[in-house]
């Protein structure tokens, strides 16, 4: 009867992961959208695929595997990558617009609630970013006179 029991357990373990392992892998099935990419874990993502001491290492040995624009999962965390100066340029330079916003954290976004010059995007960031500018064009900054009394000090 013991053994019986024991055989259960280990079907119905086997039973849940799978169900986990397709119920992960559907909600992470590439849609042709989404750069290629290792295969990610259940709840660990890559995190067992990386080398975390040597990040660089190991991202470089992906791109020469899946390209200079990959994702990985770090946890349930999607992070695309990007190797080399053509990918680097042409997201952060050639598409600015697309990748230019930062990614919401969502403790800061509580407390902060979207405002202040660090964790602004878009037209809110410029415009904060204008008026702190002027402002401290008034106080002195970039002046002679300013840089005078620091160098001063």
């Amino acid at each position: 009867m013991d053994i019986l029991y024991g055989i259960y357990s280990i079907v119905l373990c086997l039973t849940v992961l799978l169900l986990i392992h397709f119920l992960f892998s559907n909600i992470t099935q590439k849609d042709g959208k989404e750069p290629p990419g290792p295969t990610p874990l259940p709840v660990f993502g890559n995190f067992l695929q990386l080398y975390l001491k040597k990040m660089d290492v190991t991202l470089l040995e992906l791109s020469k595997q899946f390209g200079s624009i990959f994702t990985i999962y770090l946890g349930t965390k999607k992070v695309v990558v990007l190797v080399g100066y053509n990918a680097v340029k042409e997201a952060l330079v050639d598409y600015a617009e697309v990748f230019g916003e930062r990614d919401p954290t969502p403790i800061l976004d509580e407390h902060f609630q979207g405002h202040g010059v660090v964790w602004a995007n878009d037209d809110t960031w410029k415009e904060m970013r204008r008026f702190s500018i002027k402002n401290l064009k008034d106080f002195g900054m970039g002046k002679k006179e300013f840089e005078d009394k620091i160098i001063e000090e």
